[in-house]
C-alpha cells in the first residue's frame, strides 16, 4: 500500500515560514518522530563521508594512488549513489511503511561496509593477478581497476542513495511541501557529512585507525536503523502521526499547489535534468579546482587542508539549503528566473574567485601577526585554511546549496516525489562524475589552472541561458530573460577581457624565490622548477610539486639524494637490478646506475611531468633518463610492487615527506612488507627519512615500521636534517677492503667526490646506529600501518619543526669503525690520516647541529669550523661555514 497524505481527522498542517517552528519544520502530528527522522538522516550523512575517506585510502592501496585511480574510486563511489537514487526513487511511493525500508537500507549499508572490509585482500589478490595476466595493455588495466572499484563500492553506495528519495516521499506523504522537504532533508544529510568529514580527518582516525573508524561509521548505520525500526513499530501501533492510506498523488493539505511546483512539461523537465547534470558537472570541477589552487599557493598538501576544504564546501551548501527555505520559498523566488539568476551568480564567482586565490598566499602571515605569536602553531595554521577555504569556497557552496531544492521545486512533482527526487539527484550525481574526471585529465592539462576556472564560469552561465532559451512559456517577462542575457555577456566579457590569461601562473611565479625555468600542470600536479642563486654567488635549482619542494641541487640536496642511491648498492655484495620508487630530481636514479655490477635499475614515477622536468637536472643527474640502464615506470610505486614478478637486489626511494597526503603508503609497515617480498635473498631496501618535517616521537614511529620489517638496518645522516635507513631480513657481510674497492670504481668515485665523500672515511662519518642501537632508539615507539597511518594524522604532535632529532640518535650513538669490524668478520680496522680526518669532521659538523638546536650558536660555529678545519675540500663544509663556493639551501 502506498503512502498517502494526512487522514481529514489529523491537524492540519502548518505552513513552511511564519509561525513555523525551527529552520526546517514538518507537517505532521508527531514532532519528536520528525525531528528524530531528522537526526538520524544526519547520521546517515556522516557515515557516509567517513566510508568515502576510508573506502578511498583502502582502494587506493589496491588499484594505486594515481589521479586515474583516484577518480575511479570517487566516480564508483558518487555512481553508485546516483544509480540507487534513481531506482529506489521509482520505488518509493510503493513503500507504504518508508521508516521501515529506510532502517532496511541503513542494515544494507552496514552490512556491505563490514563485507568490503573483508573482501579487501581478495580484491588485491585479484587486482594483482589480473594486472600480470593482462601485461603491457594500459587500457584493459584501466578497464579492471574499474570493474573492481565499481563492483566493491556499488552494493554499499547503491543503498545509500536511495535514502533520500524515499524519506522525501514520506515527508510529502504526510504533509510536508516537497521544496521544504528537500531542502531540510538535503541540509541535515549534509551537515551530518561535514560532522563526519571533521570527525574522521581530526579525531576519528589518528585515534582509532581505519578499521575502528570504519566500525564507528557502521555503528552509525545501526544506530540510525534500529532508531527508524522503532519508530515505524510506533507509528504502525497507533502513535499520532503515523502514515494513512490515501489516494496516490494526491496533494497533502498546507502544501502548495502542482501549478507551483512540478509544473514543467515534459520537454521542460528534460531540459531542467540536463542543465542541473550541467551544473552538477560544474560544481565538481569548481571544487577540484578551487582545492587545487589553495593548496598551491598555501604550500600545504596535509589531509587537514582537504577536510577543511571539503567541511567548508559542505557547510555552505547546508546554509544555502536553509536560506532557501527560510527566505527564498516562501517568498516564491523559485522560478527559472531564480535558477537562471543563481547558475549566474555561481559563473561570476568562478571569476571573482580567480584573483581572491592568487591573494591567498598571504594569510599565513596575516594571521600570525594579528595573533603576534611569532611562530606558525597549529592553532594559526588552521586559522589560515578555514579563512582560505570561507574566502573561496562559502559563497559559490551557499548558492549550489540554494539550487537543489529550487531545482526540485520545479522539477519534482509531489505525488511522484521519490522518483523526482531520486531522478533529479542521480543527473546531478552524474554529472558530478564526468566534472571530476574531464578537470583532471582533461581541462587541467591542457588549459591550466586559470582557464579551466574561466571555462567552467562559462559552462555555468550556459546553465543559466538554456533553460530559458528551451523551455516554452517559462522564465517571466522578456524584460527580465533580456536583462539575464546581458548579464551572462558582461560576464563573459569579464572573464575574457579583464582577467590577465597568466593571472594564477605569474602569481605562483612571483611567489618563489628565482627564475622559473618549468611550470607544467598535470592531472597528477603542477610541477615548477627555479634556478636561484646562493649566498656564495653559486646556483642551485629547486623542484616543486603542488607548491612544496621536493628536491633541489643544493649541496645538502645532492649529498643525501644521491647517497640514497650508493649506500645500498655500496653495502650490496653483488647487486644486478634496483627498483628507485620517486623520480624527483633523477639524482637518486642515476647515482644507482654508476655502479658497474648493477645491470639494471627501474624507476616508478607518478608524473609524466616530473619525468619532464628531469632533463633541467642533468647536469646533477647525470642524464639519468636516457641511461640504457634505466627503465622508467609511470605509475604508482607501491602498485607496481603489487602487480610485479620481478624481484631485485636493491629497493630505494626518493618520496615526499611522509606527512603529506597519501604519502604514508610509502613509510608504512605493509608497505615495507611489499617491498620485501619483491627483494630477493640478501637483498637491501633503503628508505630516506627526514629530520625535520615531524617530531622526535613521529621519527621514531618511522624507524619502528621499518624495522619490523627490515630488523638488520643501519641508520645513517648524510646532513643534519636528513636520514637515510639500509637494512635488510639478515646481516649482509661487508669488509673495509670491499668498501674500498667498490667506492674505487671510476664512475662511482667521481660521483662520491662531488658530494664531499672522497674516501671510506667520509662515508662512516655519516653512520650513526646500526641494529641493536637502532632496536634500542624505537623501543617505545608504534609502527605506521596502512590501518593507522599516524604519520599523515599529526594532529596530536606539534605542527612546526622541533629541534633535538640528532640529539636523541645520538644517544644511543655507534663508533663506525667498530661496525665496520664486525661486519666484516672482526679484522681490525685501519683508516689512513685522511680518512680519520674526514670521519672525524663528519662527527664533528653533526655535533655542531646538535649544539645548535640546543640554541649554543657559539658552539655550533665552533664544531663547523673544526670540522672544516679536518676536511678543507669539502663543499657542504664550506658552504656551512660560508667561506668560498658551495650549495644554498
Amino acid at each position: 500500500m502506498k503512502s498517502g497524505p494526512p487522514a481529514a481527522g489529523d491537524r492540519a498542517a502548518r505552513p513552511a515560514g511564519k509561525g513555523a517552528r525551527g529552520p526546517f519544520p514538518l507537517h505532521d502530528d508527531a514532532p519528536t518522530h520528525r525531528r528524530m527522522v531528522r537526526f538520524l538522516f544526519a547520521l546517515s550523512g556522516a557515515s557516509a563521508l567517513v566510508y568515502e575517506v576510508i573506502w578511498t585510502k583502502r582502494l587506493t592501496l589496491v588499484v594505486g594512488v594515481s589521479t586515474f585511480s583516484l577518480s575511479i574510486v570517487l566516480a564508483a563511489f558518487l555512481c553508485g549513489l546516483a544509480l540507487g537514487s534513481l531506482l529506489f526513487g521509482r520505488k518509493a511511493a510503493q513503500w507504504s511503511r518508508p521508516l521501515r525500508a529506510y532502517a532496511a537500507l541503513e542494515l544494507g549499508v552496514a552490512a556491505g561496509a563490514l563485507a568490503l572490509h573483508l573482501v579487501l585482500p581478495g580484491l588485491e589478490s585479484a587486482y594483482a593477478g589480473l594486472h600480470r595476466h593482462l601485461g603491457a595493455s594500459l587500457a584493459a588495466v584501466r578497464l579492471v581497476r574499474i570493474v573492481i572499484c565499481f563492483l566493491a563500492l556499488l552494493p554499499p553506495t547503491l543503498l545509500m542513495g536511495g535514502t533520500l528519495p524515499i524519506l522525501c516521499q514520506r515527508e510529502v506523504a504526510r504533509g510536508e511541501t516537497l521544496p521544504a522537504s528537500l531542502a531540510g532533508l538535503y541540509a541535515v544529510n549534509t551537515l551530518g557529512g561535514a560532522a563526519g568529514t571533521l570527525l574522521a580527518g581530526f579525531v576519528l582516525i589518528e585515534r582509532l585507525g581505519l578499521t575502528g573508524t570504519l566500525l564507528v561509521a557502521v555503528l552509525l548505520n545501526l544506530l540510525a536503523a534500529a532508531a527508524a525500526w522503532t519508530l515505524d513499530a510506533a507509528e504502525a501501533g497507533g502513535a499520532p502521526g503515523r502514515d494513512h492510506p490515501g489516494r496516490s498523488g494526491e496533494m497533502p493539505r498546507g502544501g502548495r499547489s502542482p501549478g507551483e511546483a512540478g509544473a514543467l512539461d515534459r520537454r521542460g523537465r528534460a531540459v531542467l535534468l540536463g542543465v542541473f547534470a550541467l551544473s552538477g558537472f560544474a560544481a565538481l570541477s569548481f571544487e577540484i579546482l578551487w582545492t587545487r589552487s589553495l593548496n598551491i599557493f598555501l604550500r600545504s598538501g596535509f589531509v587537514y587542508s582537504f577536510t577543511l576544504m571539503l567541511a567548508t564546501f559542505l557547510l555552505g551548501i547546508v546554509l544555502g539549503s536553509w536560506i532557501f527555505h527560510r527566505f527564498l520559498d516562501p517568498r516564491g523566488v523559485a522560478g527559472l528566473l531564480g535558477f537562471a539568476a543563481l547558475e549566474i551568480a555561481v559563473g561570476a564567482w568562478g571569476l571573482l574567485s580567480i584573483p581572491l586565490l592568487t591573494r591567498a598566499a598571504s594569510l599565513p602571515e596575516a594571521v600570525s601577526k594579528s595573533l603576534g605569536s611569532g611562530e606558525y602553531s597549529w592553532g594559526e595554521w588552521t586559522l589560515a585554511w578555514i579563512f582560505a577555504s570561507v574566502m573561496v569556497l562559502i559563497v559559490p557552496s551557499t548558492l549550489m546549496g540554494i539550487l537543489f531544492p529550487l531545482a526540485g521545486r520545479l522539477f519534482v512533482i509531489p505525488a511522484r516525489a521519490g522518483s523526482g527526487v531520486g531522478a533529479l539527484y542521480a543527473a546531478n550525481t552524474a554529472g558530478c562524475v564526468a566534472g571530476a574526471a574531464v578537470t583532471g585529465f582533461l581541462l587541467i592539462p591542457r588549459f591550466g589552472t586559470l582557464e579551466s576556472l574561466r571555462l567552467i564560469s562559462i559552462l555555468n552561465l550556459a546553465c543559466a541561458a538554456l533553460p530559458l532559451l528551451a523551455v516554452r512559456g517559462a522564465g517571466g517577462a522578456r524584460r527580465s530573460r533580456r536583462a539575464l542575457a546581458l548579464s551572462a555577456a558582461a560576464l563573459v566579457a569579464l572573464g575574457g577581457l579583464l582577467l590577465p590569461s597568466g593571472l594564477i601562473r605569474s602569481r605562483i611565479i612571483a611567489s618563489r624565490p628565482g627564475r622559473n625555468l618549468l611550470f607544467a600542470e598535470g592531472a597528477a600536479g603542477l610541477v615548477e622548477v627555479y634556478e636561484r642563486r646562493g649566498v656564495e654567488g653559486n646556483s642551485y635549482r629547486k623542484l616543486y610539486f603542488n607548491g612544496t619542494s621536493y628536491a633541489g641541487t643544493t649541496q645538502s640536496g645532492r649529498r643525501y639524494h644521491r647517497l640514497l642511491g650508493h649506500l645500498p648498492a655500496l653495502l650490496h655484495p653483488r647487486p644486478r637490478t634496483g627498483l628507485v620508487i620517486g623520480f624527483g630530481s633523477g639524482m637518486t636514479f642515476g647515482a644507482m646506475m654508476l655502479d658497474a655490477r648493477i645491470e639494471r635499475v627501474d624507476c616508478a614515477e607518478l608524473s609524466p611531468e616530473v619525468l619532464r622536468a628531469g632533463s633541467l637536472f642533468a647536469r646533477d643527474n647525470g642524464g639519468a633518463r636516457d641511461d640504457p640502464k634505466g627503465r622508467i615506470i609511470l605509475g604508482d610505486g607501491r602498485e607496481h610492487l603489487l602487480i610485479t614478478t620481478e624481484r631485485y637486489d636493491l629497493i630505494t626511494l626518493e618520496p615526499p615527506p611522509p606527512r603529506f597526503a597519501g604519502v604514508v603508503n610509502l613509510y608504512s609497515e605493509d608497505f615495507y612488507r611489499l617491498c620485501r617480498s619483491r627483494i630477493r635473498n640478501g637483498g637491501l631496501m633503503a628508505q630516506w627519512i627526514p629530520m625535520h618535517s615531524h617530531s622526535v616521537p613521529e621519527m621514531r614511529n618511522l624507524v619502528r615500521s621499518f624495522l619490523e620489517v627490515f630488523p638488520e638496518a643501519t641508520f645513517w645522516a648524510p646532513t643534519p636534517r636528513d636520514g637515510i635507513l639500509v637494512g635488510s631480513v639478515a646481516p649482509v657481510p661487508v669488509s673495509a677492503a670491499e668498501l674500498r674497492a667498490r667506492m674505487a670504481a671510476p664512475r662511482v668515485a667521481a660521483d662520491l667526490a662531488s658530494i664531499d665523500v672522497p674516501d671510506l672515511g667520509a662515508l662512516l662519518g655519516s653512520l650513526l646506529l646500526d641494529a641493536p642501537a637502532l632496536a634500542a632508539y624505537v623501543r617505545d615507539a608504534r609502527s605506521i600501518t596502512d590501518d593507522r597511518p599516524t604519520i599523515e594524522y599529526f594532529a596530536a604532535f606539534d605542527l612546526v619543526e622541533h629541534p633535538g632529532h640528532l640529539e636523541d640518535v645520538l644517544r644511543n650513538g655507534i663508533n663506525p669503525a667498530r661496525w665496520l669490524e664486525a661486519a666484516g668478520g672482526g679484522a681490525p680496522l685501519s683508516l689512513s690520516a685522511a680518512e680519520v680526518r674526514h670521519l672525524q669532521a663528519m662527527q664533528r659538523l653533526l655535533l655542531g647541529a646538535v649544539a645548535g638546536d640546543r640554541g649554543d650558536l657559539e658552539g655550533k660555529r665552533r664544531e663547523y669550523a673544526a670540522a672544516l678545519g679536518l676536511h678543507p675540500e669539502s663543499i657542504f663544509l664550506r658552504r656551512l661555514n660560508r667561506v668560498g663556493p658551495g650549495g644554498d639551501d
